[in-house]
């Protein structure tokens, strides 16, 4: 599994403790409990992280910070709001608790690689999360972002 470096490290730590004291000031956002599943990394343009097939797709990171797993069958992922589940996560996939997912984008359909079609670009990108109801969980606005 993808291990982020130190500084991310930090910043993660950083992002978890705010996450923690304010989840008793904020119990739901937007009816997503927070510390729940949510968007961890994205690379538009990956040269490090090889899926199954050997290749190097774009990805999407979700990272589940509670203590249980958490299935997220049916949720979609997309990178535009028209079409939601432009990617639906199959059945029986969920993420460990304290866990990762990674969701390879760009897939080629004979790649024989499990993940979305649509591809992420390098010059900046909105990347969205939803549950299996069809509620947003996460809009993130991606910037032009350097390689990995």
């Amino acid at each position: 599994m993808h291990q982020p470096n130190l500084k991310r490290k930090a910043a993660f730590a950083c992002a978890v403790t705010m996450t923690a004291l304010c989840a008793s000031y904020l119990p739901m956002l937007d009816g997503f409990a927070a510390g729940d599943v949510v968007i961890n990394e994205v690379c538009t343009k990956n040269t490090t992280l090889a899926a199954p097939d050997g290749n190097f797709y774009d990805y999407v990171e979700l990272y589940n910070s509670s203590s249980t797993a958490v299935s997220v069958a049916g949720y979609g992922l997309s990178d535009s709001a028209d079409l939601p589940y432009s990617y639906t996560i199959p059945a029986g996939t969920s993420v460990p608790a304290k866990g990762y997912l990674v969701i390879y984008c760009g897939i080629d359909s004979t790649s024989g690689v499990s993940g979305a079609a649509f591809g992420l670009s390098k010059k900046g990108e909105t990347v969205i999360l939803t549950d299996a109801g069809g509620n947003t969980l996460e809009t993130l606005e991606i910037p032009a972002l350097d390689d990995d």
